[in-house]
């Protein structure tokens, strides 16, 4: 399954980058003005200062990084789809596809646990720019393995308990995943990776609209880029 994603993966990447917005790699935050003492905007004061610490080359690398980890996902979300849909009514490979996932899923989040724990050791030896960039690839990581975990646990309800028992499927481990994966993304590097590409950091490309591709914030137009 990992080489037929990795194969559909190389050629939407190469697709999607004609459709990366090289000049449009500013967000907006989609929360209500909080106002300061002296009435100025203090989201707009804390979006500006965070702007202004990544540079261009940072954000792109940023932008890309993101959509990458998107198209992944997507890839390996349909990949699945197939192996289930294959399966037909044999519950026995249903459950065979879900295990592998599973555990394909734990690697994930391992593998970005120790990426995060990484980044935030070596933040003070990096550029602002560039660990927001990195960051923000985690992130979309993590939401994509949060929409493969949830796969997972669709398919897994569907089947029945025997079947479950007999491949050590167990929907409450499930859920922990989901439940770890959210715990590593947090609010903090929410927000930067919206800051970076977007509103909608981490969800299938195909769903997005013009206003919602990364590194465009929703009220932005094509001349308002930096």
């Amino acid at each position: 399954m990992r080489q037929h994603s990795a194969v559909v993966l190389a050629v939407l990447l190469v697709t999607s980058m004609v459709a990366v917005p090289v000049a449009g790699l500013a967000a907006t935050d989609e929360t209500g003005p909080a106002q300061t003492d002296d009435g100025t905007d203090e989201n707009k004061t804390t979006d500006e200062t965070a702007n202004a610490s990544v540079a261009p080359g940072e954000r792109f690398a940023g932008v890309v990084g993101v959509q990458e980890a998107e198209i992944e996902g997507e890839v390996d979300e349909r990949a699945f789809g197939i192996e289930v849909a294959k399966a037909g009514t044999n519950d026995s490979q249903k459950a065979n596809a879900v295990t592998a996932q599973l555990g394909d899923i734990e690697q994930r989040l391992d593998r970005l646990e120790q990426r995060k724990q990484e980044l935030n050791e070596n933040r003070e030896n990096m550029s602002e720019g560039r660990y927001r960039a990195e960051m923000s690839q985690v992130a979309a990581r993590l939401e994509t393995t949060k929409r493969l975990a949830n796969q997972s646990e669709t398919v897994s309800r569907s089947l029945p308990l025997d079947v479950l028992e007999s491949k050590e499927i167990n929907v409450t481990a499930i859920r922990t995943l989901q439940e770890r994966a959210s715990g590593l993304s947090g609010p903090d590097i929410a927000e930067i990776a919206r800051e970076i590409a977007g509103p909608s950091v981490g969800g299938p490309p195909d769903d997005r609209g013009p206003d919602e591709r990364p590194g465009r914030g929703p009220d932005r137009g094509p001349d308002q880029q930096p």
